[in-house]
C-alpha cells in the first residue's frame, strides 16, 4: 500500500508503512477483544502505543478510536486503562465528537466502563480541553454534564468542566438548589463550593452557609508534564495549532479561583472581580473569558464593582480602554488616590513598592496614560528614591506621564538627575533611553491634543491641560540636550553612552518628520563635534546620516512654507556642520574658516594653528587629516581600496606606498604605477565605506558635494 506522506504528515516521511498510530490503535484493539486474550500481548501493544504517541502523537481517527475502546466494557485493569488513555495524545485539534462520546457513555450500564475509566477519561477532557475544534457542542450538553453531579467518583472532574463552560443562561433555580443539597450532604467537598461560587458571582443572592478554603492547584492542568509533551509534538512537527494554549482557558481558571479569596502580592491587595445586581440580559465581566467574548459583548458587558480589581486582568484593561466611560475612570481614580498614598505612607517596605509597581507597570502600558493619582504616587517615590531599588519599573510608569508645565519638568528632573547617579555609566544609558520613550510619548500626546482625538481628552488625568503643551516639550528637549553634553564631558569616547545619545536624535528627528512639527530642534553644537570627532566610525557615520536627515526636514519646511519661528542665523547655524564636515571628509580643508557659513569646528584661531603646528612637524598635510583617504578611522578601508586596484592591474611595475594625495597618484602613475584620479579613487574608496555599512558618510557626502551630486546623476543618465 502506498503511503500518502503529505496528507499523513512529515512524521511518516521515513516509514514505509502504514500511519504508525493507527496500526498500533487498531492492534490493541484486536488483543483487548480477542477470544484468546493473552496478557503479554496485550501489555506489548500498550506500551507500544504509548511510544508510538510520545514520538508521533496521535490523529483525530487514533483518538477517537482509542477512546472509543476505553468507553466500552473491557477487563483492562486500572494501571493500564491510565496508560493507554494518556497515550491519546493529539497532534491537532480534538473533535468535539471524541468528548460527546464519553459524555454519553458515563454512568452505570453492562456495556459501560467502570467508573474509575469513567472518571480518567472525564480528566483526560480537561487535558485536551484547549485542543478542541471548538465548544458550542460541549456547552448545549451542559445539562448531561450537570446530571452526572450526583456521582461522587466523577464529581470533581465534572465540576472542573462545568466551571469551564458555565456562562450565565446555564445558571438555573433547580441547579442552584442540586447544589446547595449537595454540600449540606458534603459539606467539604470543594469542587460543589467553587461551582456554587460561580454561580454566585451571576447572581449574587445566592446564599452560602458553608465556606471553604479553596486548595491553589484545584483548577490547575490536571497533568502538566502530559501537556507540556504534547505542546514540544505540536510544536516539532510544524502544527503549532494551539501554541498559546496557557493564555486562555486556564488562565481563566486561575483567574476565577483567585476571586474565591484575596488577591495578594506582598502587602498590596487588589479587589476580586464580582459584579452585583446585575440584570439578567446583560452580560458582566466575570463572564469575559478570552477575546472573542470581548469582542461579541463589548457593548453589553457591565463594569465589576470595583474597577480596580481590573488591575489584575489584561483582558478586562481592554475593556476599560475600549469603553473607557467617565464614570469609570472616574472611580478607578479615587480608589487608587485613597489606596496609593495611604499604602506608601503605612507600607513603605521595598516588597510593597515592587508589587504595586507591578500591578501599575502592566496596567499604564495598556492604557498608555498615567491617571493622576499614579502620577501623585509617582512624584511622591521619586522624592525619596536613591536611583537604583525598581529602576526599570518607575521608567516604564514615567514614560507615560501627561505633558508636564515647565516647573513640573524641572522639579522631575531634580529627582531624575543628580551628580552622583552620573558617575554609573549604566544609570545614564537607562536615563537616555527613558527620556528618548518619554519624548515619544508626549509628542504622540501632542498631535492627539492639535488633532483634537477624543482619546486623549477624556482622561481625567488631563483635566488641566496645558495652553501651550509643545513649549513643554521644546522645554524638555532643552534639558536634555544639557544632560547628554554633561554626560559626554565624562564619557567621551564610550560607544554605550554615544548610542544612546544618538537613538535620542535619531528618534526625534523621525518625528520631527513623521509628525510633521513645527519647529526642527537640532542637537547642540558640542554633541554634534564630539560624535564627529570620537574616532568612532559608528558615532561619526550616524551623526553624518542625522545631518541628512536635518537637511531633509529643513528642506521640507521649505518647500511646504510650513510657519516656523526660524531666523535665517538657524539655518546658518545648521549649514555650517554641513560644510565643516564637507571640509574635513572630502574637501580637504579641515578648520577652514575661509568659505561661506565654515566655522571651523568652532574652534579658535590659537588651536588651529597649535594643530597645524603639529601636523606639520611631523609631516602630515593638516588639511587631510580626516578625510575618508587619511583619517584614521577610514585609512584602513582606503589603503585596501588602492591594494585591490593594484591587484587588478598586472601591468603596473611599481606600487604606491601611500598616503594617497593627487600629487603622489601622478607621480606614481608617470613612473609605471597605477594611473588614476584622486576623485575616482575617493569614490571607490566612498563605495568601499557604503558597503562596510558606514551609510551615514555616504549619503552625507553624496547630498552634500555639488561635486558629487553631479557625477550620480550622470551616471544615472548614462545607464
Amino acid at each position: 500500500m502506498e503511503i500518502n506522506y503529505e496528507n499523513n504528515g512529515p512524521f511518516y516521511s521515513n516509514l514505509n508503512e502504514e500511519n504508525p498510530s493507527r496500526l498500533a490503535i487498531e492492534r490493541l484493539e484486536q488483543d483487548i477483544f480477542s477470544e484468546n486474550f493473552s496478557k503479554e500481548i496485550f501489555l506489548n501493544s500498550v506500551r507500544n502505543l504509548s511510544v508510538v504517541a510520545e514520538k508521533y502523537g496521535l490523529d483525530q481517527e487514533s483518538i477517537d478510536k482509542g477512546i472509543s475502546i476505553m468507553c466500552r466494557n473491557h477487563h483492562i485493569d486500572q494501571s493500564n486503562s491510565i496508560s493507554i488513555i494518556y497515550s491519546m495524545m493529539p497532534i491537532g485539534k480534538v473533535s468535539q465528537k471524541t468528548v460527546i462520546r464519553i459524555l454519553g457513555s458515563l454512568g452505570h450500564g453492562k456495556t459501560k466502563a467502570s467508573l474509575f475509566v469513567q472518571n480518567a477519561l472525564l480528566k483526560w477532557i480537561i487535558m485536551v480541553y484547549d485542543f478542541l475544534d471548538g465548544y458550542d457542542e460541549l456547552n448545549q450538553l451542559y445539562g448531561v454534564i450537570f446530571h452526572y453531579i450526583g456521582f461522587i467518583t466523577l464529581r470533581k472532574y465534572l465540576c472542573h468542566i462545568l466551571i469551564l463552560i458555565t456562562r450565565r443562561n446555564n445558571v438555573k433555580a433547580f441547579r442552584i438548589e442540586k447544589l446547595l443539597e449537595i454540600q449540606n450532604q458534603t459539606p467539604n467537598d470543594q469542587s460543589i463550593f467553587a461551582l456554587l461560587q460561580l454561580y454566585k458571582s451571576y447572581y449574587p443572592d445566592i446564599v452560602v452557609t458553608k465556606f471553604l478554603k479553596i486548595h491553589d492547584k484545584l483548577f490547575d492542568h490536571p497533568n502538566k508534564p502530559w501537556l507540556e509533551k504534547v505542546i514540544a509534538l505540536q510544536e516539532s512537527l510544524s502544527n503549532k495549532i494551539n501554541k498559546n494554549y496557557d493564555i486562555q482557558r486556564f488562565e481563566v481558571m486561575g483567574h476565577f479561583y483567585r476571586g474565591f479569596k484575596r488577591q495578594k502580592l506582598g502587602n498590596f491587595s487588589i479587589p476580586e472581580i464580582r459584579t452585583f445586581s446585575s440584570k439578567k440580559e446583560s452580560y458582566t465581566t466575570e463572564e469575559l473569558r478570552t477575546k472573542q467574548d470581548l469582542v461579541e459583548y463589548i457593548d453589553s458587558v457591565e463594569f465589576p464593582c470595583q474597577l480596580a480589581s481590573i488591575l489584575d486582568s489584561s483582558l478586562h484593561q481592554n475593556l476599560l480602554i475600549l469603553r473607557c466611560p467617565e464614570f469609570a475612570i472616574e472611580r478607578l481614580n479615587f480608589w487608587l488616590e485613597a489606596k496609593l498614598l495611604l499604602d506608601l505612607k503605612e507600607n513603605s517596605n521595598d516588597g510593597y513598592i515592587n508589587d504595586i509597581l507591578e500591578y501599575l507597570e502592566k496596567f499604564t502600558y495598556v492604557f498608555k496614560e498615567t491617571l493622576s493619582p499614579i502620577d501623585h504616587f509617582l512624584n511622591t517615590l521619586l522624592q525619596s528614591w536613591d536611583g537604583i531599588k525598581y529602576r526599570e519599573s518607575l521608567f516604564n510608569l514615567l514614560i507615560h506621564i501627561p505633558i508636564k508645565s515647565e516647573k513640573d519638568i524641572t522639579m522631575m528632573l531634580s529627582y531624575l538627575i543628580k551628580p552622583q547617579w552620573l558617575t554609573d555609566l549604566n544609570y545614564c544609558i537607562n536615563l537616555l533611553n527613558f527620556f528618548s520613550q518619554l519624548t515619544r510619548q508626549w509628542v504622540i500626546k501632542y498631535i492627539r491634543l492639535t488633532s483634537r482625538n477624543g482619546t486623549y481628552w477624556k482622561l481625567s488625568s488631563n483635566d488641566n491641560i496645558l495652553s501651550d503643551p509643545f513649549n513643554s516639550i521644546l522645554f524638555l528637549l532643552e534639558k536634555v540636550d544639557h544632560l547628554c553634553i554633561n554626560i559626554l564631558l565624562s564619557y567621551k569616547s564610550d560607544m554605550r553612552i554615544h548610542n544612546s545619545i544618538l537613538l535620542f536624535y535619531e528618534l526625534l528627528l523621525n518625528l520631527i518628520v513623521e509628525e510633521k512639527l513645527p519647529n526642527i530642534i537640532l542637537p547642540s553644537s558640542h554633541i554634534i563635534y564630539q560624535c564627529f570627532f570620537s574616532g568612532n566610525g559608528m558615532s561619526l557615520s550616524r551623526i553624518c546620516g542625522l545631518i541628512v536627515g536635518y537637511k531633509a526636514a529643513f528642506d521640507y519646511h521649505e518647500k511646504n512654507e510650513i510657519k516656523t519661528p526660524y531666523h535665517r542665523d538657524i539655518v546658518d547655524y545648521f549649514n555650517s556642520f554641513v560644510m565643516d564636515f564637507c571640509n574635513c571628509l572630502w574637501r580637504n580643508r579641515a578648520f577652514n574658516k575661509q568659505d561661506k557659513n565654515a566655522l571651523g569646528c568652532q574652534l579658535s584661531e590659537d588651536v588651529i594653528m597649535a594643530l597645524k603646528s603639529i601636523a606639520e612637524v611631523r609631516g602630515i598635510f593638516f588639511g587631510s587629516i580626516f578625510s575618508i583617504t587619511h583619517g584614521t578611522i577610514f585609512a584602513h578601508w582606503s589603503a585596501e581600496t588602492l591594494k585591490d586596484l593594484e591587484d587588478a592591474s598586472p601591468n603596473i611595475i611599481k606600487r604606491h606606498v601611500g598616503p594617497i594625495s593627487n600629487t603622489s597618484l601622478k607621480r606614481w602613475a608617470e613612473e609605471g604605477g597605477l594611473n588614476i584620479s584622486l576623485n575616482d579613487f575617493r569614490i571607490l574608496v566612498l563605495n568601499k565605506i557604503n558597503e562596510k555599512n558606514y551609510n551615514g558618510v555616504y549619503d552625507f557626502l553624496y547630498s552634500s558635494m555639488a561635486s558629487l551630486k553631479e557625477r550620480q546623476t550622470s551616471e544615472i543618465n548614462i545607464s
